[in-house]
């Protein structure tokens, strides 16, 4: 009778851990399908032969209101604009990502003149490709790592 009943708590606590897995599957799958911006992005690369993509990093992500932009408003495939900031006091090549006027970064040091170069040739077209967030044991801290690409048209 114990055996019994022991196979049927166990049997029972197997089928409620089925259920509350399948159903923390399903809410990551409606939230990768339901973003409209990765739909978008495919149309526009297919709608103008883009080739290729330049891919890129995004710095200056360690504000607190840019942690927090990340941590609930941002979402990999979406649209942001790049700024250059000709007169920035640090780096004459620099270039802002904003995304609906808000600040969110800049363009990495070593691919600000490629992305530059690439604006000039009227690629302005830029999106999120990557959001990830890493912790570098040697420091205890957590850190964002974002990964940004522009799509072009290369022969």
């Amino acid at each position: 009778m114990r055996i019994l009943i022991i196979l049927s708590i166990i049997v029972l606590v197997l089928i409620l851990y089925t259920i509350l897995y399948n159903k923390k599957k399903k809410k990551v799958r409606e939230i990768v399908y339901i973003n409209p911006s990765k739909e978008k992005i495919l149309n526009l690369i297919e709608a103008n032969g883009f080739n290729k993509t330049f891919d890129f990093e995004l710095k200056g992500t360690h504000t607190k209101k840019v942690r927090k932009f990340f941590e609930n408003d941002a979402f990999e495939s979406m649209l942001v604009e790049l700024v250059p900031e000709p007169n920035n006091k640090f780096d004459k090549n620099a270039i802002a990502i904003y995304y609906q006027n808000f600040n969110i970064g800049y363009v990495d040091k070593n691919s600000c003149k490629g992305v530059l170069k690439l604006l000039n040739q009227n690629f302005t077209v830029c999106y999120v490709n990557r959001i990830k967030w890493r912790f570098d044991y040697n420091r205890n801290y957590e850190y964002l790592d974002v990964t940004l690409s522009i799509p072009y048209h290369f022969e």
